[in-house]
Formats: structure tokens, C-alpha cells, sequence
């Protein structure tokens, strides 16, 4: 039984390949359901075949994307698979907030900043089997963290904190 509509061209999805699915992208599967999902794209000013490639599970969304749906998906819930309890809304909207990531500002930047006090990152870093290299470079701001950096971070930091600046 599909669940989705063909869109000329596109992939369709079937039951079977709906393991795994994240509360968030959840969200943009039941936008498909009731055929709405063309107008949330048109609304967010987003592509909507990104989207639905981002819907049927053929591309993780980007995390400035993640930024800019932040108001409609917290953010934490692209990160928390369905049949996990949802996470926790730690962190609100701030309104001088623009359309810009500000990835400078964010709450789990401060975070490893205070844990980058001198040596700390290092051995912080051998600690918890990450790369001192990478994790020296997102504290550099030199690249901003991608979905998969997210996830490796979460069991340190709550990924909703790389999209707030201000906690509750």
C-alpha cells in the first residue's frame, strides 16, 4: 500500500521503507498524506523536490534547512527515530533571530567552548574517541556541523542547542 503520491518522475515510498523514520521527517510525510507539502514549500520558500527527497528518506536535510523550520519542526526531532520518546523542548526562538544559522551564538557552541579551556578539548576529544582536528574546527567555526556530526555529538550535547541561542 503506498502512502504517497507519485509526482512525475519521483520516487514513490511504500511501507516497507518507512523504517527508521524520524519525528521529523514524519511531519513532512503526513504534510505528503494530505497533499499539502507543495504549499509548505511554497510558504518556507524551500524547493519542494528537496523536500520531498528529504520526506522519502533519499536525503538528510541540511542543517541550515533545519534552521529555517525550526518554527514548525524542533529541531531536536529530526534527530530522535520514531518509537523514541520525543525530546524534550529545551530552547526557545529568540526574535532578533534572522534567517541566517547563527552558528556563533548558538547554546552548544558556548557549551564546548567551556570545555575547551586551555588542553581541555584535546584530551576531552581522546576521551570521548572523537577527532580533535574536527571538533577543533567546529569550535573554529571553520565548517559548520553537518547532520552526521549532530548525531556523533548528540550523546554530549542536545542537538536542538546547534539551532537556539537562548536556553528556556
Amino acid at each position: 500500500m503506498r502512502i504517497a503520491y507519485l509526482v512525475s518522475g519521483m520516487v514513490t515510498m511504500e511501507k516497507a521503507k518507512l523504517e527508521g523514520v524520524s519525528h521529523g521527517r514524519r511531519y513532512l510525510l503526513d504534510l505528503m498524506e494530505q497533499r499539502k507539502l507543495k504549499s509548505y514549500a511554497d510558504d518556507t520558500g524551500l524547493s519542494f523536490n528537496y523536500l520531498y527527497k528529504i520526506a522519502a528518506g533519499i536525503h538528510k536535510p541540511p542543517c541550515a534547512w533545519i534552521y529555517l523550520l525550526r518554527k514548525d519542526i524542533y529541531p531536536g526531532l529530526w534527530f530522535t527515530e520514531e518509537g523514541n520518546e520525543e525530546p524534550e523542548r529545551l530552547y526557545r526562538i529568540q526574535e532578533s533571530d534572522g534567517p541566517e544559522w547563527p552558528l556563533a551564538r548558538c547554546v552548544n557552541l558556548r557549551k564546548l567552548q567551556a570545555i575547551a579551556d586551555g588542553d581541555n578539548l584535546h584530551r576531552w576529544s581522546k576521551q570521548q574517541g572523537l577527532s580533535y582536528d574536527s571538533t577543533y574546527q567546529l569550535l573554529k567555526l571553520r565548517f559548520p556541523p553537518g547532520f552526521k556530526k549532530i548525531t556523533l555529538l548528540k550523546k554530549w550535547f542536545d542537538p536542538a542547542g546547534w539551532f537556539f541561542t537562548v536556553e528556556k
